[in-house]
């Protein structure tokens, strides 16, 4: 539903794009022919589209949720498996 929620709140021109490539997935020629645009001019709304997803998953999402690297959730996972291979 995040996830849901983050696609939803994209651009119409990169959310086309989006969808094209990732969900149905089209060739970058395929979609340049379809929308009748450059190929170029495909990667640049896909990679924005991307980026806008990203940023639409951090904002709805508090900090404390974040999983991030050495976190101390992240410490007791690498304890136990550092405890599981020695």
């Amino acid at each position: 539903q995040i996830y849901e929620s983050a696609n939803s709140e994209l651009d119409p021109m990169y959310k086309s794009v989006f969808i094209m490539k990732e969900i149905n997935q089209m060739s970058i020629k395929e979609i340049s022919e379809c929308l009748e645009i450059s190929e170029s001019n495909v990667k640049v709304r896909l990679h924005r589209a991307k980026s806008q997803i990203k940023d639409n998953l951090y904002s709805s999402q508090s900090k404390e949720s974040i999983f991030e690297f050495g976190n101390s959730k992240c410490d007791n996972i690498v304890e136990n498996v550092m405890r599981m291979i020695s």
